[in-house]
């Protein structure tokens, strides 16, 4: 098949190869396909969609782009794409787009969802593929395209951050809810985050991720050396590129791999998350073990010029809050207002769960005598 074509009395749409120009990896979906007025072109990324003068619809408003070959679903649409090279798009008196492939027709259906609802669909996704040992909410990928079936987890950079805005979620889910299964989840979130620190034997440094020790051949940036050349290359691209050539630790019980040159995002993660439990989920004793957590990281930074010192003794990438660099070194100039409102965070966080003066004194200092 290749064309498709709908004409009813409140639409009409006749379909050519050039009215609908769709990217190799992308479908075009939504709460409906925008297209202009007669004959205007409308490009948003890699889509392309021109009218024909039989064929005007302005109700639909909006535009969102879904990888091909998958099936996806959100509060309002319904996605069934079997190939990326779509022929022709047509349309129905239900608002449904239609595309021929050439492996045949797709379609985009709405599907009307309550906000319970499509709470559901995501948290039983979550819970079936984005959630692995010891508790970490992560990504995954698929073996096998579309086949969802197929799923395997990795590890990411970011799994402490996730697992932070997790631990988050988890949290109000609690709060409102009083769920036991809530408060264990938030909990076994909590304890993962405070594991990745306690797993490097430091005194507040903690770690990207951690993965089963049997996951060594497939872990994403591997441990690797750097060539002289390489290293030139690099600097070039970004002058405060720092080389780590040995990104993945072993845990001293031989279980786990855990990453180092953690970053601040991971902090801003990590954080919120300790604020959310300690509010609406952690009890009396639960409480204590978090502001004991939170004051040993703060404390970290305040020993090292507000810096996060990885094992090599050096700071990690971007785990940057010194005022000196924020201040005075012309490369950290871009980051200088977002990691200073972070350190202020950080040290209001800790001075609030512990009531220790030194966290308030710590940023009196910065904000009257630094900056």
């Amino acid at each position: 098949m290749i064309g498709a074509s709908y004409d009813a009395s409140t639409t009409r749409f006749n379909g050519t190869p050039e009215l609908a120009t769709i990217g190799t990896n992308y479908v075009v979906s939504g709460s409906g396909i925008f297209l202009g007025q007669s004959g205007d072109p409308v490009s948003i990324g890699p889509v392309s969609l021109r009218t024909t003068s039989q064929y005007t619809k302005n109700s639909y408003q909006c535009i969102d782009l879904y990888p091909g070959s998958n099936y996806v679903r959100n509060n309002e649409v319904v996605v069934y794409e079997l190939d990326d090279q779509v022929n022709d798009v047509a349309f129905d008196k239900y608002g449904s787009a239609w595309m021929a492939t050439r492996q045949g027709v797709s379609v985009i259906k709405k599907r009307r969802m309550t906000l319970a609802e499509k709470q559901h669909f995501f948290y039983d996704v979550q819970m079936k593929r984005h959630i692995r040992e010891p508790w970490i909410s992560g990504q995954c990928h698929l073996n096998i395209p579309g086949d969802t079936t197929s799923f395997q987890p990795e590890d990411d950079d970011n799994d402490g951050e996730y697992t932070g805005n997790y631990l988050t979620m988890e949290s109000f889910h609690y709060a409102v809810t009083k769920s036991p299964d809530a408060k264990e989840k938030a909990k076994k979130a909590f304890t993962f985050l405070k594991q990745l620190q306690t797993i490097t034997g430091s005194d507040g440094f903690f770690a990207r991720t951690i993965v089963p020790v049997h996951w060594k051949e497939r872990v994403h940036d591997g441990n690797r050396n750097y060539t002289v050349q390489e290293l030139a290359d690099e600097q070039v691209k970004e002058p405060r590129f720092k080389p780590v050539e040995t990104r993945w630790h072993a845990s001293q019980d031989g279980k786990w791999l855990w990453k180092g040159d953690a970053s601040s995002d991971e902090w801003c993660g990590h954080m919120m998350g300790y604020y959310f439990y300690y509010e609406l989920v952690a009890d009396t004793e639960e409480k204590e073990t978090v502001r004991r957590h939170v004051a040993k990281l703060v404390d970290h930074l305040i020993a090292n010029d507000f810096n996060m010192m990885d094992v090599d003794g050096r700071h990690t990438r971007w785990s940057v809050w010194s005022p000196d660099l924020l201040n005075r070194d012309p490369e950290w100039k871009p980051d200088q207002a977002q990691n200073s409102m972070e350190l202020l965070a950080f040290l209001k966080l800790a001075y609030y769960m512990t009531g220790d003066i030194k966290y308030a004194a710590s940023e009196e200092r910065i904000l009257k005598f630094i900056h």
